[in-house]
């Protein structure tokens, strides 16, 4: 088991399970650099090209929530154990920015709307009656959250994944 079930928090970590992750990565083939082009190649091809896919709760809960027909009663929302929450940030760069983070916090509309978009919202009344009112099979709360990897450890670990795949273009040994 790489690193003992843990996650990598240093670069010596990461080089130690390497060898190990790597197949993962290098035996994918192609994938798109976000999770919305996957995402609407299931909705849209369904699940021959791609049975399962990796999103954000909030991508699958804007289309239930909006009640387009896009998720049909054989799909489901799946969330991994331990999960890894995913934290939107706003870097205001003057007084006016600072001001929309402010509101996006705690403005009853925006609040409103950004649960509309399937967004778990600071005042979850708005999220919570939404899944209530479309009868939404979620998680009703995220415990099992892990920190991801440090931004240094995962550039480590790319840029060895990255080395093995030139090896391997070139005919060196497989990981």
């Amino acid at each position: 088991m790489p690193n003992q079930n843990n996650v990598v928090e240093h670069a010596s970590q990461g080089n130690a399970v390497i060898q190990d992750v790597a197949p993962l990565f290098l035996k994918q083939g192609f994938t798109a650099t976000s999770s919305e082009e996957p995402f609407d190649d299931y909705l849209a091809i369904g699940i021959g090209k791609a049975p399962m896919v990796f999103i954000y709760e909030a991508q699958y809960l804007a289309h239930v929530f909006a009640n387009d027909g896009a998720i049909t009663d054989q799909m489901r929302l799946m969330y991994p154990d331990p999960d890894v929450y995913s934290k939107h940030v706003i870097v205001p760069l003057d007084a006016n920015g600072d001001k929309v983070g402010r509101l996006l916090l705690s403005d009853p509309v925006l609040q409103q709307l950004a649960a509309q978009y399937g967004f778990r919202t600071n005042d979850p009344k708005f999220f919570n009656t939404l899944v209530q009112q479309h009868h939404a099979n979620i998680d009703p709360s995220i415990v099992d959250v892990i920190e991801p990897p440090s931004y240094e450890a995962l550039e480590n670990m790319i840029e060895k994944i990255e080395q093995l795949y030139a090896q391997n273009q070139g005919g060196g040994a497989s990981p």
